[in-house]
């Protein structure tokens, strides 16, 4: 493993630790002073997030591939965090993380696999799949929500060695919650 290789898998292993800990934490005790919440009843969804974090125009909206309900910005460029609904049912954990893994290595040629694990959210338990992109410094993860014959599907990506956006995101993966139909 050259040298560059290994500093981001260690930037990504950071990133999990980090993930861990703050889902941890969250369970014991947190004030959730953030920025905002993002209460979209007609989709279904809320989200804290905090204040480094800008919701993208309606306009900028409409570009992104896959039709998404909401893209947050971290200022400075330095994360996203994507939220779309899908109308399919949330996969079971095993066929989650092989199936990214495949989907992802064969089209992402900086590829590097992390940590598929089940996450809590204010919605209940979700599916949790980080990698990394080595040569684009990225830490990356996909995180599914189930919704009875639905899910919801949480994007995000932020430099690997910017711990405060990986605290951020942490944060926003365990404050989404599902709005009762």
């Amino acid at each position: 493993m050259t040298s560059l290789n290994r500093v981001f898998v260690l930037a990504l292993a950071a990133l999990a630790v980090g993930l861990v800990a703050f889902f941890g934490a969250r369970t014991i005790g947190d004030d959730g002073g953030g920025g905002g919440t993002v209460k979209v009843a007609e989709q279904g969804f809320t989200l804290d997030y905090p204040d480094t974090w800008t919701p993208v125009s309606k306009s900028k909206l409409a570009q992104y591939p896959g039709s998404p309900q909401l893209v947050l910005e971290r200022d400075g460029n330095s994360g996203q965090f994507v939220v779309r609904r899908e109308s399919k049912a949330a996969p079971t954990q095993k066929s989650f993380g092989d199936e990214l893994d495949k989907e992802i290595s064969d089209r992402v040629p900086d590829y590097q696999p992390g940590t598929v694990r089940t996450v809590k959210t204010a919605a209940g338990s979700a599916f949790y799949f980080s990698y990394a992109r080595t040569k684009a410094g990225t830490a990356n993860s996909i995180v599914v929500v189930p919704d009875g014959s639905a899910s919801f599907v949480l994007e995000s990506s932020s430099a690997a060695s910017d711990r405060d956006a990986a605290k951020d995101i942490a944060a926003m993966i365990g404050s989404f919650g599902i709005n009762p139909s």
